[in-house]
Formats: structure tokens, sequence, C-alpha cells
């Protein structure tokens, strides 16, 4: 097993004593440790979550991470603690979140708190997360550390050292070195002679002029790799596995620098030599419009793009996209012949060739083309930030106001001219059915204004940034999409719309702001949905006051659509819409057929959980995987082995009552059942305090009262009075304090493992 120590900076300056980490080291190593890093980090919920996120690294091979001096009497009040407890939460906490954007999926368990009493009656809190336990330790000195370190490794079954031999180091770690474990102190430290206190059966150095060892004779390449006549079948094997092992790595590598390298450089090179191309020396468009007189205006401008030159290479280029100051700067094509199983440059470029790259290409049901009311275009989200990776830029959990302050616009260059479209939505959803209600931003082309309107509305309530552009019935959308791992299969997604005729294509970013209250998928919310805002529609939010963006005429024609998968998807009664949208990963929104569906039933049911530890008076949810997943009856009946541990409710809502074991049972309508074991531990107190530590008196049968105050205050257990000896003093089981006789002894308050005195000194007055 591989430890990693955590080392928090500046702890004397909060009294805390600090552990010789070195000296814990030899202690680690020679309980059979290997000890890879140490890591400085201040306490600070930002580098706790940096660090780990290193750690978890599965080429780092670290399965322990120490964090000694942790705390003194209080973990629970400490940063440390608090991150720790969120991260190995069940739920998607903000921080297992952060960690989740750090690191990627996590593969490994995640369990929280697991408290474990040391033989110092001192407390270390053991936390699992991402199948890596990590162990907070309380401030102790190195003799306490050499008695308890051994006990707590014994308790968690930490295994033989494996050690770790990456070489590259983040800044903040330091590399132990792989053949002491330690790093050796320049400057003489008391822990060398605890060392050779812990360490008693380490070898003395033999004499090198006892241990003389034969010259081997250097084996050739061809006598190390290839197989020889004379090798026996075994050497023969080895031979050819190493061979083989040795071909792999080679290809894996080659196809690696193919992928990382390779691939990127020539793709950027394709797009530079065809903007140099295309770019710069364009046809003049011309723009006709009317004033205010109805007097036709004919405007002649420069485009940005040679057609005629970008059409020679592909016919189906129907555009130019463009993001200044960032790499999206891409032709966009358009095949007519796309559908729901297939689009043509999903993976081709523009010469038609394969590419991992593909294009950026308009959505097919964005029937009309570059004309229809809402052009939608795709585009890969890249590693090496190429093609729309970009749009990321804008926000990933909240929005990045710098960033859309310098990029409010995007250019979108047609044959017919060259446009400019103002950023009024950026927002994340979903595409799988378990993240929640989907919502279809995928409409090209609409029934009624009414219909674009509310259209409008909903992705503005779902956008990370009100942007105070103004929006009306008349304006034309172009709406970016691309792939993005907020989480799993999710999208990001820029909507804007075209400057209007006469209008300036300046944006004033002074009255942006980012928005607090953006509408997310239920993925977002957890399990607490109370958080998750509420939408109403265009006309109702309307006449509620609450848009301040539209600028159209009003009074709008049509029915609204929520463009979800919602039965009653209209919010008054038609016809449904025309449009028809079939996609495996975004589902349809037309209405289902008139007739009922047929039933279907369950196969099994499972628990999101198999053991949930719960402490007194604490709440979880259990949630219910269901198969198939369309499963028409998704009643349950509930059932508590022991509702004195723990209560169920409706919807999976586990309470815990008291200390205990019992298992909740879930059975569907067709009678089978999932089960989950539910652990209810004691709230223990992790502080306690006296209101006197001293008291004298002369008077004999004196009383006075000492109140004891822990925290938490709902802890399960109540404080323990005793007395070391009632002939001088007594106690109540409430604190009162009876004077029986001279002398001294002291009344002692416990609770759990904590304890408090307070000493009585009783004199003679005629003494």
């Amino acid at each position: 097993m591989n430890a990693e120590i955590y080392i928090l900076r500046d702890m004397d300056t909060s009294g805390r004593i600090t552990t010789s980490i070195d000296g814990l080291a030899v202690l680690l190593k020679n309980s059979g440790l290997g000890v890879a890093y140490k890591t400085e980090m201040d306490e600070n919920k930002d580098e706790i979550i940096n660090s780990l996120s290193q750690s978890l690294n599965p080429d780092e091979n670290i399965d322990l991470v120490l964090i000694p001096d942790g705390y003194d009497t209080d973990a629970r009040s400490t940063v440390v603690f608090k991150t720790l407890f969120a991260l190995s939460a069940y739920e998607d906490t903000a921080e297992k979140l952060q960690l989740k954007a750090l690191v990627g999926d996590f593969t490994g368990e995640f369990k929280r708190v697991n408290e474990i009493t040391l033989s110092n009656k001192k407390h270390a809190f053991s936390f699992v997360i991402d199948g890596v336990r990590v162990v907070l330790l309380p401030v102790m000195s190195m003799v306490e550390m050499k008695e308890v370190v051994p006990e707590m490794l014994k308790v968690m079954g930490a295994k033989s050292a494996v050690q770790n031999t990456q070489a590259n180091t983040p800044s903040n770690r330091v590399k132990v070195d792989s053949d002491d474990q330690v790093l050796q102190s320049r400057k003489a430290d008391p822990i060398e002679t605890l060392a050779k206190e812990v360490d008693t059966d380490k070898e003395e150095p033999k004499d090198k002029s006892k241990d003389k060892k034969k010259k081997k004779k250097k084996l050739t390449f061809k006598e190390r790799f290839i197989p020889m006549k004379g090798d026996s079948g075994k050497e023969k094997l080895r031979k050819i596995i190493l061979d083989l092992a040795i071909l792999v790595f080679v290809v894996a590598a080659v196809l690696l620098i193919k992928y990382v390298v390779i691939d990127p450089m020539l793709n950027s090179q394709k797009y530079d030599d065809l903007r140099d191309l295309v770019k710069n020396d364009g046809e003049i468009a011309t723009e006709i419009t009317t004033d205010a007189n109805g007097n036709t205006l004919v405007k002649k401008k420069k485009s940005r793009i040679n057609w005629d030159e970008l059409k020679g290479i592909n016919s189906e280029v129907v555009g130019w996209v463009t993001i200044d100051d960032t790499r999206i700067d891409y032709p966009v094509l358009r095949h007519k012949g796309d559908n729901d199983d297939s689009q043509y440059y999903l993976k081709r470029d523009i010469y038609k060739n394969y590419s991992d790259y593909g294009s950026i290409f308009v959505d097919y049901r964005s029937s009309k083309g570059t004309d229809s009311k809402n052009v939608i275009l795709h585009g890969h989200h890249m590693n090496d930030g190429s093609m729309f990776q970009n749009l990321m830029g804008y926000g990933l959990y909240s929005a990045d106001m710098d960033f859309y302050r310098k990029h409010p616009t995007i250019e979108f260059d047609t044959p017919n001219g060259d446009e400019t479209y103002k950023i009024i939505s950026v927002f994340k959803t979903n595409t799988l059915d378990e993240h929640g209600e989907f919502f279809n931003y995928l409409v090209g082309n609409f029934n009624s204004d009414a219909e674009f309107m509310n259209y409008v509305y909903l992705v503005r309530e779902r956008s990370l940034i009100d942007t105070g552009v103004t929006c009306n019935e008349d304006d034309q959308l172009l709406t970016l999409s691309t792939c993005s791992y907020e989480y799993s299969e999710f999208r990001t997604v820029v909507v804007a719309r075209k400057t209007r005729s006469g209008e300036s294509s300046k944006v004033d970013t002074s009255k942006a702001k980012a928005n607090s209250d953006a509408l997310w998928p239920d993925v977002y919310y957890g399990y607490d949905k109370s958080a998750k805002p509420q939408v109403s529609t265009f006309k109702i939010a309307s006449k509620k006051g609450k848009i301040d963006w539209y600028d159209g005429k009003g009074n709008l024609k049509g029915k609204e659509r929520m463009f979800t998968l919602k039965e009653h998807d209209t919010v008054e009664a038609t016809e449904p819409a025309t449009e028809k949208v079939e996609n495996r990963t975004m589902p349809a929104t037309t209405a289902p057929p008139a007739t009922d569906p047929p039933k279907v039933k369950d196969e099994s049911i499972l628990f999101n959980y198999n053991t949930l530890v719960l402490e007194v008076g604490q709440t979880d949810t259990l949630e219910i995987y269901w198969t198939p997943d369309n499963t028409t009856n998704k009643s349950i009946k509930w059932i508590s082995s022991n509702a004195n541990v723990a209560t169920i409710a409706a919807g999976g809502k586990v309470t815990a009552i008291a200390p205990g074991e019992c298992t909740i049972t879930a059975e569907s309508s067709n009678k089978h059942k999932t089960t989950c074991k539910i652990i209810v531990n004691d709230i223990l107190a992790t502080s306690l305090t006296i209101s006197s530590t001293s008291h004298t008196s002369t008077v004999l049968n004196e009383q006075f009262k000492l109140d004891a105050t822990y925290e938490p205050s709902n802890a399960s257990h109540k404080v323990e009075w005793s007395s070391s000896n009632t002939n001088i003093a007594t106690v109540s089981n409430t604190g009162l304090v009876t004077v029986r006789n001279y002398g001294s002894c002291t009344i002692y308050a416990k609770i759990d493992s904590l304890e408090v005195s307070c000493v009585v000194t009783v004199t003679d007055p005629n003494s």
C-alpha cells in the first residue's frame, strides 16, 4: 500500500503542535507502507480538492492519504473535515462536482466519515473518496504517534508497500526517495533518535570487502531479446513475451503521438491553409433595404470570404462562422441528405475525407438552411481547443463574465452577406433520460410567433448570463451546439440573434450580469428539487412584468409550446406541431399517438445504495433503478424492518431514528424486491468545556454548580459526573458539587471520549 502525507501549513499559528512529518514517514515505513509523496497545502477547500485530484490519479498508485495535526479538539469545525465530508458524500455536492471536473468520471466507492477510536483516547476520522482512504488525525506528539499509528493501520487492514515510480511531481508535492521512503533533513533533527528506536530490525551495512561479487558478463542486444538456439523453452517464451510487450508499447506510443500531436497539427494546418486561400480577397456583396419612407436602399459591402473559391472546393459550403479572438473560425457545411440516423459531416472534413474532427455543419432540422428561423450549427468539442471547444469559455457551472464581455457576438457570413449575431443565451442541457426531462432546443422553424417567442423565453431562462440584448418575433436566431462534460453527455448551447437592419453591431456588455437562477436539468439539483426554479411561458411571464428584454409588437398570434416530452406540451389545446424530431440521444418532441401504448412490466428493481450509514436525525433518499426504464407502473411498497431505528417514507426518504441496524425493502407491483441495509450511528460529542476548572472552599457542606457544555448539542450521550474522592466532595448527575470534608479532590465531567475536570480544594479555616 502506498501512502501520501498532507502537511497543513502554518499550524503553529493556530496553537497546534506540529508533528515531525519525517518521523511519521518512518513509522509508516516500519508498518509496511510506502510513502510516495509529502504534499504541502494551506487549510483551504480549493487547495485540498486540487491536491486530492492529484492523489486520485490511477498512475500515482496512492491508496492512503494521511493528514496529521488536522485538528485539536473539534474536528467537525475545521475546513479539512467539512471538505472531506462533502467530497465523500453519496450525492453530488458542489465540492464533489469540483473534484469531478478535475479528475473526470469517478470509478471507486465513496464512504462518509468513519470514526476510529485510538488507544490514547483520541479519535481519527476516515473517509473514502473515489476508492482512496483519507484519514484525518488529531494533534499528537511523536510518542503518541508511535503508539497509535500501527494500531490505526491494523484497524484499516493496511497491506505491504508498493513503491511508486512516477517521475513527474506537481510543485506542491515532494517525492519521497524510493529506497528510504523518507526525505533526509539537511540539519540535525531529533527524529534520528526516534528512527533508531522504531527501526530496530534494520540490518547493519555489510562490509564491502566481505561481499565481493563476480562481475556478470554483459549480454548483447541479440542475447537479451532474440530467441536463440540453445535457449531453454522458458527463456524463449520470456523473450517472445518481452518482444511483444515492446512492440505493443511502441505501437501505442506512436498512436498516442499521432492522436495528441500529429492529428491536431495537421487539422490546424489544413484550416490555416484554407483561410489563407479564401479570406480577405472576396467579392462584393449587395444588401437591399428600405428606409422609413419606403425608399429602396442598395448598400454594397465587401465580403470577408471568396465564395467562388470556397464553393469550388465543396459546393455544400453555406457559410462561415467566426468568434473573434478565439479558434472558432471555420466554414459551415450543409448536406441535404442528413437525417436522424446520418449526419454526413459529423466525421468528414470540407474535402469530404474522414476526420475525427468532422466539420461545422447545419442541423437537418433547420430545413430552410441559412434562411431558417433558427440556424442550428453543430461542432465537436476537441481536446486541442479546435472546432467548437472554445464555447466552453462562456462558463462551465457558472458564467465567465470576462470571457463573455470580450466575445458578446458571433460573425456568420453567407453568400448573401456578412452578418453579426448578438448572444442572448448560454445554457447547459442534458441528452440522457436519467438526468431529467429533455429540453428540445433543436427546432429550426416555428409554427407561430407565440411559439417562437416562448422558445426564446425558455432558452433565456436557462442562460448562465443575462446579456440584456433585446429580442422579438421578427428576429432570426443562430444556435451553436457542442458536447460538454459537466455531466455525462451534456451539451453547451450558445444562442444569438441577428443584428437588425440599421442597428449597431456593438453590444453594451455593461448591462450583462451572471444569472444566479439559471434553469438546469434535474441532475444539477440532486435530491433537493426545491432549489430548481419554476418557469412558466412567455405570455404568463409578460403579464407578470417579468420580461424586460422584449421589444416587439405584442399581441402574438398562435400557441405556445414547451419543447419537452410531456404529453401536454402545448399550453393551449392545438393540433400537434408539423415538425418531427426523432433522435436516439435527443428524443422526439412530437406528441404521442392517441391510442394508449402497451403496458410495460418491470423485470427488476435496484436501489442506488446497498448500505446506507446515517447518524441519528439524518435523512437521505433511496432511488430506484428500473429495468426496463420505461416500466409503466412504477408504484412501490416500502417496508422498514425496524421503524425504531429508521423510517421510510413515500419517495424513498429514509430518516434515522436511533442507533442500530435495519433493512429497507422496496417491492414493485410486479412483486420484484430490492433491499438496502441501514446503519444508524450515535452522534458523538466533538468538544466539551466546564464552567470552572478549580474551586476553593472553607465551608463544609457548601454546594456549588458546575455546568458542562458540549458540541454538537444533539449528541446521543449525556455528560457523566464523578469525584476522585467522595470523602472530600461528591457530585450529582447534574453537576451539583457538595463539600464533605477538608482536603483536595478532582471532579470529572465525561462524554464519549472527552473528559474535563475541576480541582476542588477545601481548607480548614482554623488550621
